[in-house]
C-alpha cells in the first residue's frame, strides 16, 4: 500500500531562485545595493526603498549559508561603501576597515535568512525576515560599542512627509520595520508569485491607507501651526567633510543671507574641543554675535583624562 505524504505546493519562481547560481546572485546584491542607495541623500527616491531589498532577498532564496554569508558581505560593501564614501575623505584608506565593519550586518543577515527560512514553517519563515532586518539594524545602531546608526531603512522616507509622519507612531525603527514588510510582501507576492490576489490586494490597500493617514496628519498639523511662525524660525545645518574649523565658519557665514535663528553644526563637526581650546571658542562666540543666532556645536569634548 503506497504512503500518502503532503507536499508543499512551490511556485516555479521559487524553484528557479534555488537554482539561481552564485554569480547571479551576486548581481542581484550589487543591483539591490544600487537602489537602495538612490533612497538617501543627495538623491531623495524614497519610493526606492519599498522594493529595494526584494533582489538581495530573492538572491538569498536557497543560497548556501556560505553563499548567503558571501552575497550579505557583497551587498553590504557595495550600499556602505558608496553611501558613506565619505568616511574616504576624513579617515583616508583606513575607511575600508570602518566599511567592512558596516557589512558585517548584511553578513549576518544573509545566515540569518538562510535558517529562517530553513527551520521556520512558510509563513512564519517570511514574517520573521523584518524582525531580522530591523533587529541586526537596531543592535548595530544602539547595542555596540560603534553604534553605527546611519542608513537606517526609515531614514529613506526623511524626503516624503506623508509616510515620515509615521515615525511619531514607531520612531525610526518602526518605519524601517514597514519598510522591510513591504519589501518581503514584495518578493512573496511579485517575484515568487505566492501571494493570492487577494492577499496583493489587502497589501496594496494597507499601503494606500498609511500614505493618506500620513498626508491627512501633515495637513491637519499644518493647519493648526500659525504659517507666520513657521516661515519666521529659519535653520541653517553646516555640514563639511574637511572637519576644519575655518571651513565650518566660512560656510555658516554663507547662510547668513537666510538670516537663520540657529546654527546647527553636526557631531564631530570639529575634532578639538571648543570648551578647551579658548581660540576656538572665540571663533564660535564671534559667529553667534555677528549672526545673532544660537550655535550648536557637534565635538569631540574630553570630560577628563581617559574620556
Amino acid at each position: 500500500m503506497a504512503e500518502k505524504r503532503d507536499t508543499a505546493v512551490e511556485s516555479p519562481a521559487a524553484g528557479d531562485a534555488r537554482a539561481l547560481p552564485l554569480g547571479s546572485r551576486v548581481l542581484l546584491a550589487l543591483l539591490s545595493a544600487a537602489l537602495l542607495a538612490v533612497c538617501f541623500p543627495p538623491y531623495n527616491l524614497w519610493w526606492v526603498a519599498w522594493f529595494a531589498l526584494a533582489p538581495f532577498l530573492l538572491a538569498l532564496e536557497g543560497a548556501k549559508p556560505f553563499h548567503a554569508r558571501l552575497v550579505g558581505f557583497v551587498w553590504g560593501a557595495t550600499f556602505y561603501g558608496f553611501s558613506a564614501r565619505w568616511l574616504f575623505s576624513i579617515f583616508g584608506f583606513p575607511a575600508v576597515a570602518l566599511i567592512g565593519i558596516l557589512a558585517l550586518g548584511p553578513w549576518l543577515f544573509g545566515q540569518a535568512y538562510v535558517s529562517a527560512r530553513r527551520r521556520l514553517p512558510g509563513g512564519w519563515s517570511w514574517a520573521a525576515l523584518p524582525v531580522l532586518w530591523v533587529g541586526i539594524e537596531y543592535f548595530r545602531s544602539e547595542c555596540w560599542y560603534f553604534k553605527f546608526a546611519w542608513f537606517g531603512l526609515g531614514y529613506s522616507q526623511t524626503s516624503y512627509l506623508p509616510i515620515l509622519q509615521w515615525a511619531g507612531v514607531g520612531g525610526c525603527y518602526g518605519l524601517s520595520v514597514l519598510i522591510a514588510v513591504a519589501n518581503v510582501f514584495f518578493l512573496v507576492s511579485v517575484v515568487l508569485r505566492n501571494a493570492r490576489l487577494a492577499l496583493n490586494t489587502v497589501g496594496l490597500c494597507l499601503l494606500a491607507a498609511a500614505i493618506g493617514a500620513g498626508r491627512k496628519t501633515a495637513t491637519d498639523e499644518a493647519r493648526h501651526r500659525d504659517s507666520s511662525d513657521l516661515r519666521s524660525f529659519r535653520v541653517a545645518l553646516v555640514q563639511d567633510e574637511s572637519s576644519e574649523l575655518d571651513r565650518m565658519l566660512e560656510l555658516s557665514r554663507a547662510s547668513l543671507t537666510y538670516r537663520p535663528h540657529l546654527i546647527i553644526w553636526p557631531e564631530y563637526a570639529v575634532m578639538e574641543d571648543p570648551v578647551g581650546d579658548a581660540g576656538m571658542r572665540r571663533s564660535i562666540s564671534a559667529l553667534a554675535v555677528e549672526s545673532e543666532a544660537y550655535v550648536v556645536v557637534g565635538c569631540k569634548r574630553y570630560l577628563d583624562a581617559k574620556h
